[in-house]
């Protein structure tokens, strides 16, 4: 991305619906990474909400990098700030806490999220996640990810949520995931040539 964050300059989607303990993902999580030109001199920043699944996809291409720096993406911690009714009467420490999280102060927050116990726990669990995201903006660093979150809409779609009648089954919601992230690439060409050769060696 550039330094306003706005533009992402190359992308490399990957996606799998598979159970089968994110063996799947993470092996097209590397792929997708050694496509946008990663190394084992490469520094890589993964910006993710803090789930358990993200951070074990993220930690498993560690060995195949210089390093990675795991960040909770403010766009997550917005989220989450954005659906606590917050009473007047504590509106000022809530700005309070907010302004203490943007700059990355994650204790001075902590002590005064007791009053808003789901934000808090959210917060204590990803605490060493937590940057001063002020700092990372006005250096040019990335900080957030809600552009890579309308390209997880596009891949999933409406249909694939909320209580739709008819969804797709695991194995068949993989397939198609595939065939999106392929034309999200913009890969498909290359990819069905490489299919078609296969095909009439088989026919030969």
């Amino acid at each position: 991305m550039d330094k306003n964050h706005n533009i992402i300059k190359s992308k490399t989607i990957a996606a799998s619906a598979k159970e089968d303990e994110q063996t799947t993902m993470k092996v097209l999580f590397k792929n997708a990474c050694i496509t946008e030109r990663m190394a084992v001199e490469t520094s890589v920043v993964c910006l993710a909400d803090g789930s358990d699944n993200c951070k074990s996809i993220a930690y498993s291409i560690e060995k195949y990098c210089k390093n990675i720096t795991y960040i909770l993406d403010w766009f997550h911690i917005s989220m989450k700030l954005q659906n606590i009714a917050i009473p007047e009467s504590i509106s000022e420490l809530f700005r309070y806490i907010k302004w203490n999280l943007w700059h990355g102060y994650c204790d001075k927050a902590l002590e005064h999220l007791d009053k808003l116990s789901k934000l808090s726990t959210y917060i204590s669990n990803n605490q060493m996640r937590i940057v001063n995201y002020d700092h990372r903006k006005n250096r040019g660093l990335v900080f957030i990810s809600n552009l890579s979150e309308s390209t997880v809409n596009t891949l999933i779609n409406e249909g694939q949520k909320g209580k739709q009648k008819m969804l797709w089954g695991k194995e068949g919601a993989h397939n198609v995931l595939q065939i999106r992230s392929t034309l999200l690439n913009e890969s498909w060409e290359n990819n069905w040539k490489s299919v078609e050769d296969k095909i009439y060696k088989v026919a030969v």
